[in-house]
Protein backbone atom coordinates (compact mmCIF):
# COMPACT_ATOMS: atom_id res chain seq x y z
CA UNK A 1 0.00 0.00 0.00
CA UNK A 2 1.68 2.71 -1.13
CA UNK A 3 2.10 5.95 1.14
CA UNK A 4 -1.26 8.23 -0.53
CA UNK A 5 -3.46 5.06 -0.04
CA UNK A 6 -2.55 5.17 4.07
CA UNK A 7 -3.24 8.88 3.95
CA UNK A 8 -6.30 8.52 2.41
CA UNK A 9 -7.70 5.74 4.62
CA UNK A 10 -6.91 8.34 7.62
CA UNK A 11 -8.16 10.86 6.21
CA UNK A 12 -11.39 8.26 5.88
CA UNK A 13 -11.84 6.87 8.99
CA UNK A 14 -11.31 10.54 10.90
CA UNK A 15 -13.86 11.91 9.46
CA UNK A 16 -16.29 8.70 9.95
CA UNK A 17 -15.12 9.27 13.65
CA UNK A 18 -16.17 12.63 13.72
CA UNK A 19 -19.22 11.78 11.97
CA UNK A 20 -19.91 9.28 14.35
CA UNK A 21 -19.08 12.09 17.10
CA UNK A 22 -21.49 14.72 15.89
CA UNK A 23 -24.24 12.08 16.03
CA UNK A 24 -23.57 11.28 19.77
CA UNK A 25 -23.11 15.27 20.56
CA UNK A 26 -25.66 16.94 18.71
CA UNK A 27 -27.47 14.39 16.90
CA UNK A 28 -28.55 11.81 19.54
CA UNK A 29 -29.43 14.63 21.74
CA UNK A 30 -32.08 16.22 19.11
CA UNK A 31 -33.75 12.87 18.57
CA UNK A 32 -34.41 12.30 22.46
CA UNK A 33 -35.93 16.03 22.16
CA UNK A 34 -38.11 15.47 19.26
CA UNK A 35 -39.31 12.46 21.74
CA UNK A 36 -39.82 14.20 24.48
CA UNK A 37 -43.60 14.30 26.08
CA UNK A 38 -45.77 16.21 28.38
CA UNK A 39 -49.44 15.83 29.04
CA UNK A 40 -50.28 19.19 31.73
CA UNK A 41 -53.25 19.36 33.42
CA UNK A 42 -53.83 23.03 35.25
CA UNK A 43 -56.73 24.37 37.43
CA UNK A 44 -60.21 23.80 36.38
CA UNK A 45 -60.11 22.27 32.97
CA UNK A 46 -57.16 23.03 30.94
CA UNK A 47 -55.14 20.35 29.04
CA UNK A 48 -52.05 21.03 27.14
CA UNK A 49 -50.20 18.51 25.36
CA UNK A 50 -46.11 18.15 24.30
CA UNK A 51 -45.10 16.16 21.21
CA UNK A 52 -42.70 16.47 18.71
CA UNK A 53 -41.69 20.15 20.28
CA UNK A 54 -45.23 21.02 19.23
CA UNK A 55 -47.99 22.30 21.53
CA UNK A 56 -51.56 21.24 21.38
CA UNK A 57 -55.00 22.30 23.41
CA UNK A 58 -56.50 19.32 24.74
CA UNK A 59 -58.78 20.77 26.61
CA UNK A 60 -61.94 19.53 24.82
CA UNK A 61 -60.84 15.78 25.42
CA UNK A 62 -60.29 16.23 28.94
CA UNK A 63 -62.75 13.41 29.72
CA UNK A 64 -60.08 11.14 28.36
CA UNK A 65 -57.73 11.78 31.62
CA UNK A 66 -60.37 10.07 33.72
CA UNK A 67 -59.20 8.01 36.16
CA UNK A 68 -55.26 8.41 34.76
CA UNK A 69 -52.66 8.70 36.83
CA UNK A 70 -51.02 11.66 37.33
CA UNK A 71 -47.80 13.27 38.95
CA UNK A 72 -49.71 15.95 41.22
CA UNK A 73 -48.31 19.45 42.38
CA UNK A 74 -50.18 21.61 44.85
CA UNK A 75 -48.58 25.46 44.96
CA UNK A 76 -45.68 24.09 43.32
CA UNK A 77 -44.63 21.09 45.57
CA UNK A 78 -44.88 17.80 44.68
CA UNK A 79 -47.45 15.43 46.52
CA UNK A 80 -47.32 11.86 44.84
CA UNK A 81 -49.16 10.51 41.65
CA UNK A 82 -52.88 10.83 42.05
CA UNK A 83 -55.66 9.41 40.04
CA UNK A 84 -57.96 12.19 37.88
CA UNK A 85 -61.24 12.99 37.24
CA UNK A 86 -62.90 15.87 35.96
CA UNK A 87 -66.31 17.52 36.89
CA UNK A 88 -66.28 21.54 37.31
CA UNK A 89 -62.08 21.31 37.97
CA UNK A 90 -59.76 18.71 38.38
CA UNK A 91 -60.68 16.02 41.20
CA UNK A 92 -57.65 14.17 42.95
CA UNK A 93 -57.87 10.28 44.47
CA UNK A 94 -55.48 8.39 45.96
CA UNK A 95 -54.72 4.40 45.26
CA UNK A 96 -58.27 3.26 46.59
CA UNK A 97 -59.88 5.57 44.74
CA UNK A 98 -60.46 8.25 47.52
CA UNK A 99 -60.97 11.63 47.15
CA UNK A 100 -58.36 13.48 48.39
CA UNK A 101 -59.52 17.79 49.19
CA UNK A 102 -57.22 20.56 48.37
CA UNK A 103 -57.25 23.89 48.09
CA UNK A 104 -54.19 25.30 46.46
CA UNK A 105 -53.30 25.75 43.21
CA UNK A 106 -53.27 22.30 41.13
CA UNK A 107 -50.60 20.83 38.25
CA UNK A 108 -51.18 17.23 37.21
CA UNK A 109 -48.52 15.89 34.65
CA UNK A 110 -47.49 12.83 33.37
CA UNK A 111 -44.49 13.21 30.97
CA UNK A 112 -41.25 11.08 29.76
CA UNK A 113 -38.80 13.50 31.49
CA UNK A 114 -38.24 15.14 34.47
CA UNK A 115 -39.96 18.25 35.02
CA UNK A 116 -39.13 21.13 37.49
CA UNK A 117 -41.69 23.92 38.94
CA UNK A 118 -40.31 26.56 41.10
CA UNK A 119 -42.30 28.13 44.04
CA UNK A 120 -42.57 31.56 44.31
CA UNK A 121 -43.86 34.00 46.01
CA UNK A 122 -46.34 37.10 45.21
CA UNK A 123 -46.45 39.76 47.26
CA UNK A 124 -48.50 43.31 47.18
CA UNK A 125 -45.86 46.44 46.60
CA UNK A 126 -46.36 50.41 46.68
CA UNK A 127 -45.60 51.45 43.56
CA UNK A 128 -41.62 52.02 42.85
CA UNK A 129 -39.35 52.82 40.25
CA UNK A 130 -39.82 49.91 37.80
CA UNK A 131 -43.90 50.67 38.59
CA UNK A 132 -43.32 53.64 37.69
CA UNK A 133 -41.64 53.32 34.60
CA UNK A 134 -43.76 50.44 33.19
CA UNK A 135 -46.81 53.16 33.65
CA UNK A 136 -44.77 55.30 32.15
CA UNK A 137 -43.94 53.06 29.26
CA UNK A 138 -47.53 52.85 28.75
CA UNK A 139 -48.96 56.59 29.03
CA UNK A 140 -50.85 55.92 32.31
CA UNK A 141 -50.09 58.43 34.65
CA UNK A 142 -47.80 57.55 37.54
CA UNK A 143 -50.78 58.55 40.25
CA UNK A 144 -53.21 56.27 39.03
CA UNK A 145 -55.33 54.36 41.61
CA UNK A 146 -54.34 50.38 41.18
CA UNK A 147 -56.61 48.04 42.56
CA UNK A 148 -53.38 44.90 42.28
CA UNK A 149 -49.81 46.24 42.04
CA UNK A 150 -47.57 42.56 42.68
CA UNK A 151 -43.83 41.56 42.59
CA UNK A 152 -42.71 38.22 42.06
CA UNK A 153 -39.16 37.26 42.46
CA UNK A 154 -38.11 34.22 40.70
CA UNK A 155 -34.95 32.93 38.95
CA UNK A 156 -36.42 32.14 35.70
CA UNK A 157 -33.64 31.21 33.04
CA UNK A 158 -31.48 29.39 35.71
CA UNK A 159 -28.78 32.10 36.11
CA UNK A 160 -28.71 32.69 40.15
CA UNK A 161 -30.08 35.77 39.67
CA UNK A 162 -33.75 36.47 40.53
CA UNK A 163 -35.94 38.06 37.76
CA UNK A 164 -39.00 40.76 38.99
CA UNK A 165 -43.11 39.74 37.55
CA UNK A 166 -44.65 42.87 38.16
CA UNK A 167 -48.50 42.52 37.76
CA UNK A 168 -50.23 46.20 38.01
CA UNK A 169 -53.89 46.93 37.37
CA UNK A 170 -56.66 48.89 38.01
CA UNK A 171 -59.65 46.35 36.88
CA UNK A 172 -62.52 46.02 39.30
CA UNK A 173 -62.60 49.04 40.97
CA UNK A 174 -64.77 49.09 43.93
CA UNK A 175 -63.37 52.78 45.67
CA UNK A 176 -63.10 54.75 42.09
CA UNK A 177 -64.55 54.75 38.26
CA UNK A 178 -61.74 55.03 35.92
CA UNK A 179 -62.38 55.87 32.13
CA UNK A 180 -60.05 53.15 31.24
CA UNK A 181 -58.49 49.92 32.96
CA UNK A 182 -55.81 47.88 32.50
CA UNK A 183 -53.66 44.57 32.71
CA UNK A 184 -50.15 44.98 32.55
CA UNK A 185 -47.47 42.36 33.14
CA UNK A 186 -43.96 42.40 33.05
CA UNK A 187 -40.80 41.34 34.35
CA UNK A 188 -37.75 43.08 35.10
CA UNK A 189 -34.20 41.35 34.65
CA UNK A 190 -31.03 43.04 34.83
CA UNK A 191 -32.23 46.75 35.01
CA UNK A 192 -34.50 45.72 31.50
CA UNK A 193 -37.80 45.79 31.10
CA UNK A 194 -39.80 43.19 29.48
CA UNK A 195 -43.34 42.83 29.03
CA UNK A 196 -45.75 39.67 28.98
CA UNK A 197 -48.63 41.04 28.38
CA UNK A 198 -50.69 44.06 28.48
CA UNK A 199 -54.37 45.06 28.04
CA UNK A 200 -55.49 48.19 27.76
CA UNK A 201 -60.13 48.98 27.50
CA UNK A 202 -63.05 51.53 28.14
CA UNK A 203 -64.40 50.79 31.43
CA UNK A 204 -67.66 49.16 31.02
CA UNK A 205 -67.91 48.17 34.16
CA UNK A 206 -68.81 44.56 33.84
CA UNK A 207 -65.39 43.69 31.60
CA UNK A 208 -61.48 43.41 32.72
CA UNK A 209 -59.20 40.93 32.78
CA UNK A 210 -56.93 40.34 36.25
CA UNK A 211 -53.69 37.95 35.28
CA UNK A 212 -51.91 36.46 38.02
CA UNK A 213 -48.96 33.56 38.11
CA UNK A 214 -50.34 30.18 37.71
CA UNK A 215 -47.32 28.29 37.36
CA UNK A 216 -43.51 28.35 36.79
CA UNK A 217 -42.34 25.37 35.14
CA UNK A 218 -39.73 24.11 33.03
CA UNK A 219 -42.19 22.55 30.40
CA UNK A 220 -39.53 21.76 27.31
CA UNK A 221 -36.37 20.59 29.37
CA UNK A 222 -34.30 23.27 27.95
CA UNK A 223 -33.42 24.09 32.29
CA UNK A 224 -35.17 27.69 31.81
CA UNK A 225 -38.52 28.70 32.96
CA UNK A 226 -41.57 29.12 31.61
CA UNK A 227 -44.49 31.31 33.05
CA UNK A 228 -47.96 30.47 33.19
CA UNK A 229 -50.37 33.18 33.64
CA UNK A 230 -53.93 32.95 34.16
CA UNK A 231 -56.88 35.72 33.52
CA UNK A 232 -59.71 35.41 35.48
CA UNK A 233 -62.72 38.07 33.72
CA UNK A 234 -65.22 39.78 35.26
CA UNK A 235 -68.56 37.46 35.71
CA UNK A 236 -66.33 35.20 33.50
CA UNK A 237 -66.67 31.72 35.66
CA UNK A 238 -63.93 30.00 33.44
CA UNK A 239 -60.30 30.74 33.87
CA UNK A 240 -58.16 31.38 30.94
CA UNK A 241 -54.65 29.92 30.76
CA UNK A 242 -51.81 30.90 28.50
CA UNK A 243 -48.04 30.16 28.86
CA UNK A 244 -44.98 32.14 27.92
CA UNK A 245 -41.51 31.60 27.23
CA UNK A 246 -38.05 34.55 27.69
CA UNK A 247 -37.11 33.80 23.90
CA UNK A 248 -34.13 36.39 22.12
CA UNK A 249 -35.27 38.78 25.06
CA UNK A 250 -38.94 38.62 24.61
CA UNK A 251 -41.89 36.89 25.46
CA UNK A 252 -43.10 34.71 23.22
CA UNK A 253 -46.83 33.11 23.93
CA UNK A 254 -46.51 29.64 23.48
CA UNK A 255 -50.01 28.53 23.71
Amino acid sequence: MNKNNKVYIVLIILLIAFFFAMYFLVGKKEIQKQKEELTLLLGEETVWVYQNQNWIDNTQNKNDYNWKKFQVFLDGKYQDEYYVWHDDKWYIFDDNKQPINYTENIIALRSNFDVNLKTFTSEEIEKDNIVFKILKDKGISENVDLTTCTQTKVDIDNDGKNESIYIVSNVFPMDFDPDTIFSLVYMEKDGNIYEIYSKEEKNDYNNGVKPYINSIIDVDNDGEFEIVISYAGYSVEKIENHLYKFINKQFKEII
